[in-house]
C-alpha cells in the first residue's frame, strides 16, 4: 500500500517534514547536520534606527553582539551611521542592512554611493539583504562595484 499525502498539506510543510525526518535519523545515528556548515554569527536587531545611539551601541556590545542588522527604507541614511562609524570601526563592528527588495537597482547604487563618500568605503558593512529584486546581472554589479556581500531572502 502506497502512502498518499493529504492534499491539504503545502508543500513547503512536506519539505519541512523531510527535514525533520533526516534530523531524527541523524541524532539516532549520533550524527549533526550541522557539522561542516558554517552558521552566520547572530546579530542586535535594531527596531527604530533613528533612537539607536552610541549607549545602545555599547549595551549590544556587552552582551556579546557584533553585528548590527537595520532595515533599510527611504528616510533610512540617517545620521546614525556617521555618528556611530568611529565607535564601529574601532570595536570592528559592522552593519547588516535589509532593504527588502523594495528599491530599484539604481537606488541602492546610489545608496551606496553615498555611504562610500560619507565613509571611505564599505568596510562597515557585513551583507545587504535583498538590495533589490532579484536580477542576476543587478546584483553582480552591485557585488563587483561595491565590494559587498550580499544575501537572498526573499523568494524568486
Amino acid at each position: 500500500m502506497t502512502a498518499r499525502r493529504p492534499a491539504h498539506i503545502a508543500p513547503r510543510r512536506i519539505g519541512c517534514l523531510s527535514f525533520a525526518r533526516l534530523d531524527a535519523l541523524a541524532r539516532k545515528n549520533g550524527t549533526s547536520l550541522f557539522k561542516d556548515l558554517k552558521i552566520p554569527e547572530s546579530h542586535f536587531f535594531i527596531r527604530n534606527l533613528d533612537s539607536f545611539n552610541r549607549q545602545n551601541l555599547e549595551g549590544a556590545v556587552e552582551q556579546g553582539f557584533r553585528l548590527f542588522k537595520a532595515k533599510v527604507s527611504a528616510q533610512t541614511f540617517t545620521d546614525v551611521f556617521f555618528e556611530l562609524a568611529p565607535a564601529m570601526k574601532k570595536m570592528n563592528l559592522k552593519w547588516r542592512l535589509d532593504f527588502n527588495a523594495k528599491f530599484s537597482f539604481e537606488e541602492v547604487d546610489n545608496f551606496l554611493n553615498a555611504w562610500v563618500q560619507a565613509l571611505g568605503n564599505s568596510d562597515l558593512i557585513d551583507f545587504i539583504e535583498d538590495p533589490c529584486p532579484w536580477n542576476e546581472t543587478h546584483w553582480k554589479k552591485l557585488k563587483k562595484k561595491r565590494d559587498v556581500k550580499l544575501a537572498l531572502d526573499q523568494q524568486i
